[in-house]
C-alpha cells in the first residue's frame, strides 16, 4: 500500500510536464482554467533553439484603480523582464507568443509593448476562438499551443454540402393544435467518424434504428430550412413535414430540395464580417475551434456559425526572438492589468505557468501600489508602498492578489497566505487518503473484533 501511495504523488506532477519533453521542468498545475483578465507573466514558448533563462522580474504597478466596474485606468500595467543566456556557440532563436486578456468595452487601455534589448519587436497578430460567456483561458491548452491550431477534422478544403429545404404549404389546412407540432423532418445516415452536420437550425435530433433524425420547427408556415455538413456526405436521405410528435402523420405538400457543393474554407468565408480585425485564416480557425466545442454525438453541432462574431476571439502576439551566441538579452513585455471588480474589491490575477519552461534560478516580484493590499497567494514583504517577493526557483500555482481602498473593504481570507492552488490541492488529496486510511483501520478493527467473539 505504501509503495502504491508514493507512486501515486510521485506521479500528480507529470501531466503537464509531458506536453514540452525532458527539458521543460514545470513547477504548477496547468489544467487549471482563468478568467481572459487574467494577464500572461511572460511570453508562452512555441519552440527553437533551447537556451536559458537566468531571471524574471515581474513589476506590477497599480497606481489607480477604477472608480466603477469596467473602468480600466492607464495607471494599472505589468512589466515583465526575462533575461536569457545563451551559452552556445551558435544564435539562438526562439518562438514566442503572447495572450492579450479581453479588453472592457470603452475603456482606452496601456499599449502591449515588446522589446528585446530595449529595440521594439514588431510581432504578427493572431486570433483564436475563446467562446463568448465564461471566457477562460486554459493554461494547459496554452502552453502546449492548442489554442492557436486548427482540429484536424477541419481543413480549409474539407468539402462541404449545403442543403435547402423550402416546403410550401400554402394548399394546406391545419389546426392549431396541428401548427403547433408541424415541423420538417430529415432522416439519413452518416458517418460520425468522417461527417460534422455544422449549420442547422435544428429543434431536436435522434437516432432512429442507427439513422440520424433531425427535426425543424416550421412555425405553422412556409420556411426555407438549411443544413451543411461537412466531410463524407451523407447518405439514403428522406423528408417529410409532419404535425404530431411521434412523426407519424405527414402531410401532403410541396417539399423543394436544393443541393450545393462547396469547401469548409468558403463556408467560412461566408459569415466574415468585412472590415474585422481577425483575419480570414484565424476567423477559419476560429470556427472549427467553435464546432469542436460544440460538437454532439452523432455527428450534430450546436454551435451557430452565424452567430461567430469578432469579440469571440482572443489577441496573440506572435513573434520570434534571437540571441547572439555567448550573450545574454533581457525579454520585456509590458501589459495592461484589468482587474475583476465585486463590492469594491479588485483582484488581480497574473499566470506564471508559461514561465513554467524555464528553469528559473532566480524569480523576483515588485507590486507598487497605494492601495490596502487586502489578499495574496505570495508572501509579500512591504516596504512603503511597495510590496516585494522573491525565490530560487518559479512558485507553484499562479498569482493572485486583490487590492482595496482600504482595510474596511478587505474579503475575508488570510492576507500573504503563502499556500498556492496547487499546495491546497495536495492538502485535500492527504486529507481525503488519510479518511480512507482512517476508514480501512476502522474496518480490521470491526473485523478482528468479530473474530474474536467467534472464538
Amino acid at each position: 500500500m505504501g509503495k502504491r501511495l508514493g507512486a501515486l504523488f510521485l506521479a500528480l506532477p507529470l501531466s503537464c510536464a509531458a506536453m514540452f519533453g525532458p527539458r521543460i521542468e514545470f513547477a504548477s498545475a496547468g489544467t487549471q482554467s482563468y478568467s481572459d483578465r487574467a494577464t500572461f507573466s511572460g511570453a508562452v514558448y512555441l519552440g527553437g533553439d533551447s537556451i536559458a533563462a537566468e531571471s524574471q522580474q515581474l513589476t506590477l504597478h497599480v497606481g489607480e484603480i477604477p472608480a466603477d466596474a469596467g473602468d480600466v485606468y492607464d495607471d494599472s500595467y505589468m512589466t515583465s523582464e526575462l533575461t536569457f543566456y545563451n551559452a552556445g556557440e551558435e544564435d539562438a532563436t526562439l518562438s514566442l507568443a503572447y495572450p492579450c486578456p479581453a479588453m472592457p468595452k470603452g475603456v482606452s487601455a496601456r499599449e502591449y509593448r515588446l522589446s528585446l534589448d530595449g529595440e521594439a519587436i514588431e510581432p504578427q497578430v493572431c486570433h483564436s476562438y475563446a467562446g463568448y460567456f465564461n471566457r477562460t483561458i486554459n493554461v494547459e491548452d496554452v502552453l502546449d499551443g492548442a489554442a492557436m491550431q486548427s482540429p484536424d477534422f477541419y481543413r480549409a478544403d474539407l468539402p462541404a454540402t449545403e442543403y435547402k429545404f423550402r416546403t410550401d404549404l400554402s394548399q394546406v389546412t391545419l389546426t392549431d393544435a396541428e401548427k403547433k407540432h408541424l415541423a420538417l423532418v430529415l432522416t439519413f445516415d452518416c458517418d460520425p467518424s468522417a461527417t460534422r452536420i455544422i449549420s442547422c437550425n435544428v429543434m431536436n435530433f435522434e437516432v432512429i434504428n442507427g439513422r440520424l433524425r433531425l427535426a425543424f420547427d416550421l412555425k405553422g408556415g412556409a420556411e426555407i430550412v438549411g443544413v451543411t455538413v461537412a466531410g463524407k456526405d451523407i447518405a439514403n436521405l428522406s423528408y417529410g413535414v409532419y404535425t404530431d410528435l411521434a412523426r407519424t402523420e405527414a402531410v401532403a405538400t410541396h417539399i423543394y430540395c436544393g443541393r450545393s457543393e462547396t469547401t469548409f474554407g468558403s463556408f467560412a468565408a461566408s459569415f466574415y464580417p468585412e472590415g474585422c480585425e481577425v483575419s480570414r485564416a484565424d476567423w477559419a480557425r476560429g470556427l472549427a475551434q467553435m464546432l469542436v466545442s460544440t460538437t454532439a454525438e452523432n455527428c450534430v453541432v450546436y454551435g451557430r456559425p452565424c452567430n461567430l462574431r469578432p469579440e469571440a476571439f482572443l489577441k496573440w502576439y506572435v513573434y520570434s526572438v534571437t540571441v547572439p551566441a555567448g550573450a545574454r538579452a533581457v525579454h520585456t513585455v509590458s501589459a495592461p492589468l484589468y482587474p475583476v471588480t465585486s463590492n469594491g474589491r479588485y483582484q488581480y490575477d497574473i499566470l506564471l505557468s508559461p514561465l513554467a519552461c524555464w528553469s528559473l534560478p532566480n524569480f523576483r516580484v515588485s507590486l507598487e501600489t497605494p492601495y490596502y493590499l487586502a489578499y495574496s497567494n505570495l508572501n509579500f514583504e512591504k516596504a512603503g508602498e511597495v510590496y516585494t517577493f522573491s525565490r530560487d526557483r518559479l512558485p507553484l500555482g499562479e498569482l493572485s492578489f486583490t487590492l482595496a481602498p482600504s482595510a474596511g473593504t478587505s474579503p475575508i481570507g488570510n492576507s500573504y497566505d503563502p499556500i498556492s492552488p496547487s499546495l491546497r490541492l495536495a492538502f485535500v488529496l492527504l486529507g481525503v487518503l488519510g479518511g480512507v486510511a482512517a476508514i480501512g483501520a476502522a474496518v480490521a478493527i470491526i473485523v478482528a473484533a468479530r473474530k474474536k467473539k467467534r472464538r
